[in-house]
């Protein structure tokens, strides 16, 4: 076989590969959304039900005011949102635990060394371990259907610089007319894991479900502890623009 017949293999061989990893992948996306769609429809009446309780609640904190038709539909319409959301999101996660192989991975990339870190934080030793979460970022807004990219940064600090085990935690809120909610985190929502010392930026996302609400807030959490202390927090939020 020549160099170039050779190479023309190579080609075909690639292509056959990349063909076949795109037809498993679209494969697992049409197996977790129809998933998504039968745990949604067990799950609705439950969110339907938890978000006419908010309502009433609503109404009937407002009522003192005069306004209880008013506060009725704005509590409605809150406990709407709330309820769809949890409905989704929880029936996200039932699929993921039926199909662990389909739970997206959270990447986890190194940050500024420990020296750098170590001067611009004015760490001390005598501080002993440390973790520490720096900063969450993530889009203002989002377009129902759309991913929203989650990124934290955090920091690990220990007096000799030597790696650590630390817990993770990922959190997530919906909220609407001022009521919030923790919905299930589509993903892993708690890891333990050894890190060395240093920064480090966890980089996972959020899928929207394509007919969520416009107006519809979620507030995302990371939280890293290590160490037994007590545990570092930030968040971000992101609006879901029609």
């Amino acid at each position: 076989m020549s160099n170039r017949q050779a190479s023309v293999s190579i080609v075909a061989v690639s292509l056959m590969l990349a063909c076949a990893n795109a037809a498993a992948q679209e494969s697992a996306n049409k197996e977790l959304d129809a998933c998504i769609r039968k745990e949604q429809l067990k799950t609705t009446l439950k969110g339907a039900l938890a978000g006419g309780l908010l309502g009433a609640l609503k109404a009937k904190t407002d009522d003192k005011k005069g306004d209880t038709t008013k506060s009725v539909l704005v509590g409605a319409a809150a406990g709407g949102a709330i309820g769809f959301a949890y409905a989704h999101f929880n029936a996200v996660g039932k699929c993921y635990k039926k199909n662990p192989n389909l739970v997206p991975e959270s990447k986890i990339e190194r940050g500024a060394e420990f020296a750098d870190l170590k001067k611009k934080l004015r760490y001390d030793p005598a501080q002993g371990v440390l973790a520490k979460t720096l900063s969450v970022q993530m889009p203002a807004q989002a377009a129902p259907g759309s991913k929203v990219d989650l990124n934290t940064s955090f920091a690990v600090m220990t007096p000799d610089g030597a790696e650590t085990d630390v817990v993770i935690e990922r959190k997530l809120f919906v909220v609407a007319d001022g009521q919030e909610t923790e919905i299930p985190f589509p993903g892993h929502s708690k890891e333990d894991r050894k890190f060395p010392a240093g920064e480090s930026v966890d980089r996972a996302a959020l899928q929207l479900p394509p007919d969520m609400p416009a107006g519809t807030v979620f507030r995302y959490e990371f939280s890293v502890t290590a160490a037994g202390r007590q545990a570092s927090a930030a968040s971000g939020t992101t609006l879901v623009k029609g």
